[in-house]
């Protein structure tokens, strides 16, 4: 891909290839939504739709037919949960070592040549060489490119990057501030999303010492995209130890909400009690609103 900014009407599939659903299978959630925004048009040119790369290796380590999937995703447009409740009848298997190798695989799997050198250049990161690593920040600079164009629409846009991503400063739920705060500058954060207060925004901030105002003031005067924003950062923050941010991350990717909140959160979601952290409720809640979204706009 390249960093131009997509036709407004198409959407960067935000989620990482990282991230898991309550399968425990990497890069699924990613490809449902690839799946369900080529199914309406929505996704731009050079993102694979099932067919090759991580996509094709899931799909296949699932033993699930591509046609029947693809047919399956673009006929009945499901949530997430309920992709999910569907392989569970139609795929050869959702648990087998395979699976687990491969999900663990989509953390330490360096991108390959010649695109690997290609990218680390571009982004002026000769060491962050993984694959999944260098394609969110792809994903950030042309969802930041879509948000910043002159002539934009003031669409909401779901700020589907997990609270577990981390970016090069290696900080959960840095990457999820960034687009937060950088939504509702521009009018797009959708309604009831914290943007730079309260929850994580605000335990990160303090844990690593930003100061919101600043914060805030630095995001609507300069539009920052994300590398920008994590040198502003490097440059701003005053807790940046390797201590501070191990502390900040194990509290917000750990982190279990209230018991009687969380289970009418999973009623929702139709997830049962093995979804327990803020992070993967969080995650539900984006991926449930990106599909009413899609629906709302098919």
């Amino acid at each position: 891909m390249l960093n131009d900014a997509p036709p407004a009407h198409q959407q960067i599939p935000l989620i990482s290839g990282r991230v898991k659903g309550p399968l425990g299978i990497g890069h699924l959630p990613r490809l449902w939504l690839k799946l369900r925004l080529h199914s309406l048009g929505k996704l731009p040119e050079g993102y694979r739709c099932g067919d090759g790369g991580s996509d094709a290796e899931i799909i296949r380590a699932l033993g699930v037919d591509p046609a029947a999937l693809l047919s399956y995703v673009g006929a009945e447009s499901p949530d997430y949960v309920t992709l999910e409740a569907w392989l569970r009848t139609n795929a050869a298997t959702v648990s087998s070592p395979e699976l687990t190798d491969l999900t663990a695989a989509f953390e330490t799997f360096l991108m390959p040549e010649p695109r690997r050198t290609e990218w680390t250049a571009r982004f002026g990161l000769p060491d962050y060489q993984v694959a999944t690593r260098l394609n969110e920040l792809d994903d950030w600079d042309l969802v930041h490119a879509q948000i910043v164009a002159p002539g934009a629409p003031s669409t909401p846009i779901v700020p589907a990057i997990s609270t577990s991503v981390t970016g090069p400063l290696g900080i959960a739920h840095l990457p999820r501030l960034w687009l937060k705060m950088l939504l509702h500058a521009h009018g797009r954060l959708p309604a009831d999303y914290r943007y730079g207060l309260g929850g994580f925004d605000e335990y990160v901030r303090d844990a690593i010492g930003l100061e919101y105002a600043a914060l805030a003031a630095f995001i609507a005067d300069e539009k920052p995209g994300y590398l920008a924003f994590e040198a502003w950062v490097r440059a701003n923050a005053t807790n940046l130890t390797p201590e501070a941010i191990a502390a900040s991350n194990a509290h917000v990717v750990g982190f279990e909400p209230p018991e009687e909140r969380a289970a009418v959160r999973r009623a929702e979601y139709g997830v049962d009690a093995s979804v327990k952290t803020g992070t993967a409720l969080n995650d539900l809640d984006d991926w449930l609103a990106l599909h009413r979204q899609l629906l709302a706009s098919a």
